[in-house]
């Protein structure tokens, strides 16, 4: 007999506030981007992004050690901390962590370059510590319990792929509470990667706006308590929503470029709804993947419209807001499904200026709008293909 997945914790670091406060700016519409002004390279002052500036951890926390860890893992302590105070829980009743990034080896093979070159690498590097470092390093500052922990390093949906693994393990009872989400602090190796693909904007991103010209690299974090219904229910707990759904899938198609049908994303979000036994004429919003690239958004345009056609879907990015926060993003937007559910209340896509006719879907421009939402389907998709959507149902 399988269990029920719900919600009862959240924790957010991002461009435009922490906890409460990123909810009240996402539904303002707030920017959360600006010029680059810390990076690996100083050449990289003429980007606008998304960063979180000025954080300082010692704001909110007074362990010593959080001064030793690097910027990953203090906002990973952050998020765990927040949302395991929602949740009434404590790090001890925690069975698994699943957290997911973009980076993934790539800073080992970077910091062996500096090495061979017997070059000083840089102050910073990397935010301090390699991801695959991040977890042990947080968890060591929470907790002396060796809690299984597991990261995701699966490009742009590592945070639904994370949510996925945890949502799995509740589901089939092999855990109880498990935290789960993605974490990306600010890396100029992303920036100037996409810069050589020219998918980065001149200014702000403004997604399936006609003007749109690329995405901004972002930093955030975001994570969400995951725990069997019934047992979140014996604790008196509130509960923030349920995750009844999740679809996963490989475009096996190429590196950096969607399926120009969207095949793979397509197939994950059918999925989604047969694991949910949903229609989907039932889904009232559509949090989009929405990047504000050219070819990205006319693809996921289409597979709306393709899936969604007896209905005029009610979709928005917040990448318009905070930029692409990587292997942050979808477990960001995740909670933006959370609050939607609980709240009936959808966040714009900013930016906003003229429609596309290649890109005909409501995408709440520049004002956020009040709907009564029982299900919201989170929706992300990674370079290589990978795709993952997530359906969460509001608790009643």
């Amino acid at each position: 007999m399988t269990k029920e997945v719900v919600v009862t914790g959240i924790g957010l670091v991002t461009s435009i506030g922490r906890n409460d406060l990123f909810w009240q700016n996402c539904l303002s519409g707030v920017l959360g981007t600006s010029q680059v002004t810390h990076s690996l390279f100083s050449y990289t002052d003429q980007f606008m992004g998304g960063q979180i500036k000025n954080y300082d951890i010692n704001a909110y926390y007074s362990a010593p050690q959080l001064a030793e860890i690097g910027r990953g893992s203090q906002f990973l302590y952050d998020i765990i901390s927040q949302s395991l105070t929602q949740s009434q829980a404590n790090i001890d009743m925690v069975d698994t962590v699943y957290i997911g990034t973009t980076m993934g080896d790539a800073s080992l093979g970077l910091s062996s370059n500096y090495y061979y070159r017997q070059e000083v690498i840089p102050h910073n590097f990397l935010e301090k510590n390699p991801r695959e470092q991040m977890i042990k390093d947080t968890l060591t500052c929470l907790t002396d319990k060796k809690i299984p922990h597991y990261l995701i390093a699966n490009a742009c949906s590592a945070g639904n792929y994370a949510l996925a693994n945890a949502y799995q393990g509740i589901k089939y009872g092999e855990q109880k509470m498990v935290l789960a989400g993605g974490v990306d602090p600010f890396s100029s190796i992303s920036l100037l990667g996409f810069k050589r693909l020219n998918a980065i904007a001149e200014t702000v991103c403004r997604p399936f706006s006609k003007e749109r010209d690329g995405m901004l690299v972002s930093e955030g974090a975001a994570l969400l308590v995951l725990e069997e219904k019934s047992h979140a229910e014996q604790r008196g707990v509130p509960i923030l929503a349920e995750l009844v759904g999740v679809g996963l899938s490989s475009d096996a198609y190429h590196i950096n470029i969607p399926h120009p049908q969207g095949l793979g994303l397509k197939a994950a979000i059918t999925g989604a709804l047969e694991n949910a036994q949903l229609t989907a004429t039932e889904i009232d919003y559509i949090s989009l993947h929405g990047t504000g690239t050219k070819k990205n958004d006319v693809i996921e345009a289409k597979i709306i419209n393709d899936l969604f056609p007896a209905q005029n879907i009610i979709a928005s990015s917040i990448k318009s807001m905070l930029g692409h926060t990587m292997g942050a993003s979808s477990a960001i937007e995740a909670a933006v499904c959370c609050y939607a559910t609980k709240h009936d209340l959808l966040p714009p896509t900013t930016n906003f200026l003229t429609p596309d006719p290649a890109c005909p879907i409501d995408c709440i421009p520049n004002k956020m709008r009040q709907k009564t939402v029982n299900y919201a389907l989170n929706l992300s998709a990674g370079f290589g293909g990978t795709n993952a959507a997530l359906i969460f149902k509001k608790y009643a």
